[in-house]
């Protein structure tokens, strides 16, 4: 296949819009679950609404204070406190997740062609890091694995009672 800018007609412009859109929703999705995480270590340690609401503003939704500092710290406490959860909880599946999420927020987005058959083989992709992955590929792959990790976070948020709203079974909220 060669690389090739060609202008956008009406069908692969579609494509593009629905694949940002869908883009756009798992980047939110993610979001939540950092979030979760982060709650997660900031109600292990703090009780008091007003502390627990002044921490997470103050230092874990600073933008310096990033998601593999919010993962490790969750994965410390997690190990340290609450060693049975530790055991059932998929760590590796959610590093997994993070490096997908990565892929699909940071890739940039291309359109592969093969000049013999045009259309027939046009494919939106991702690139990242020199690579090119199935735009579409990509993030099936995640909504599979987010889908496979949803019980889990609702099981240790559901077991250790450490917060105060429910989880949204489709993690969106």
């Amino acid at each position: 296949m060669d690389k090739t800018t060609i202008p956008v007609d009406p069908v692969i412009q579609s494509e593009m819009d629905s694949i940002a859109i869908r883009r756009g929703n798992i980047l939110a999705n993610f979001a939540f679950i950092e979030g979760l995480m982060s709650d997660f270590v900031i109600r292990h340690y703090l009780k008091d609404e007003k502390l627990v609401k002044t921490m997470r503003e103050d230092i874990f939704e600073d933008e310096f204070f990033g998601y593999m500092l919010k993962f490790n710290l969750f994965k410390k406490v997690l190990r340290k406190y609450y060693p049975n959860e530790a055991k059932k909880f998929p760590i590796e599946k959610f590093r997994e997740l993070s490096k997908l999420r990565n892929i699909i927020a940071h890739a940039s987005v291309e359109i592969m062609i093969n000049e013999q058959i045009k259309k027939a083989m046009t494919s939106i992709l991702f690139s990242h890091n020199g690579e090119y992955t199935d735009a579409q590929e990509i993030m099936d792959k995640y909504d599979k694995l987010k889908d496979e990790l949803q019980p889990s976070l609702q099981d240790l948020a559901s077991n250790l009672k450490l917060f105060q709203t429910t989880i949204n079974n489709d993690f969106t909220k």
